[in-house]
């Protein structure tokens, strides 16, 4: 749905996440593939291809199998919830939602998975790519040396702590 669509891009942006929308079910496997989200708000109805059958192909294929996967969606009887939560999904909301809410699950779900994947990085727009080694600013390249990349990582590993010159 447009406005839901337009609600979370815009609260997700506020909060600093980088978001991109498919429109439908195959758009949003091949979104996936080409990718790889740190993390997919899905909708069970979407055109072309359920948000169900979407979530059993992309849990089925070894480079979308640990995605991150957050249901968004109007189907809230329980028989729903668990067969979402059964095919993969890693947290169910029902519409309508609370939008701190979401965020708050967002946030919570992308804890625990950067811990197990550590793929990248982020803080205030700006993002660490750690299997391409790329570092970028609000969609805008930067390039670091090697050793740049690595301090880097660091502090954003231990934001709020303090290191002397022979720490680093």
């Amino acid at each position: 749905e447009k406005n839901i669509q337009t609600l979370l891009e815009h609260n997700l942006q506020t909060a600093g996440f980088k978001v991109m929308q498919a429109t439908d079910g195959e758009d949003g496997f091949l979104f996936a593939i080409e990718h790889g989200p740190d993390l997919i708000l899905l909708d069970w109805m979407l055109p072309l291809l359920s948000g169900i059958e979407l979530l059993r192909q992309l849990r089925s294929r070894h480079e979308t199998r640990e995605i991150p996967v957050i249901m968004l969606t109007a189907k809230g009887e329980e028989i729903d919830r668990l067969r979402g939560l059964g095919c993969g999904a890693d947290d169910y909301i029902t519409k309508p939602f609370s939008p701190a809410e979401l965020l708050a699950r967002v946030h919570a779900l992308l804890r625990r998975t950067n811990c197990r994947h550590n793929n990248s990085l982020r803080c205030s727009g700006l993002e660490l790519d750690l299997k391409r080694k790329r570092v970028t600013r609000d969609n805008q390249v930067i390039h670091l040396g090697p050793t740049e990349f690595r301090l880097l990582e660091h502090f954003l590993r231990n934001q709020g702590r303090v290191f002397s010159r022979d720490q680093l």
